[in-house]
């Protein structure tokens, strides 16, 4: 399964995860954690991250990767479809704030998850509470 995202231009590709992409994801989630808590006294070594991709998105979860033509790895989201949640959801610092992650959820909830789908609340580095759900 291959969508395109064409509300954005250039088109960005969704497409599965696969096995080779772990370092390439480790990366893209330590970078965009990273940017969003910029005032954490320190970040895991990339190690870290790998293990945490190899652990957290395989089966019964399905890592869908956001691409440009020439490969240039851009955000993922991670989803349980079988409960139609949505675990993760990371952009590049470089590609934030240009509606890729409201178009990659447009597209679970078009395509993906047409009845609904929920993202449970966590606490960010501040305690906050964030929490969504659709449909």
């Amino acid at each position: 399964m291959t969508l395109c995202l064409l509300d954005l231009a250039p088109a960005v590709a969704l497409r599965p995860a696969a096995p080779d992409d772990v370092l390439r994801l480790a990366r893209l989630w330590r970078d965009a954690w990273s940017s969003a808590n910029p005032s954490a006294p320190a970040v895991a070594p990339l190690p870290h991250w790998e293990a945490r991709v190899r652990a957290e998105f395989g089966a019964p979860h399905t890592a869908l990767l956001a691409e440009r033509a020439d490969g240039t790895l851009l955000a993922f989201m991670v989803l349980d479809l079988r409960r139609s949640h949505l675990e993760q959801l990371f952009v590049a610092p470089a590609a934030q704030g240009q509606g890729l992650g409201a178009a990659m959820v447009r597209e679970i909830c078009a395509r993906l998850c047409p009845a609904g789908w929920t993202l449970e609340p966590v606490q960010d580095l501040f305690g906050d509470r964030i929490g969504v759900q659709s449909g």
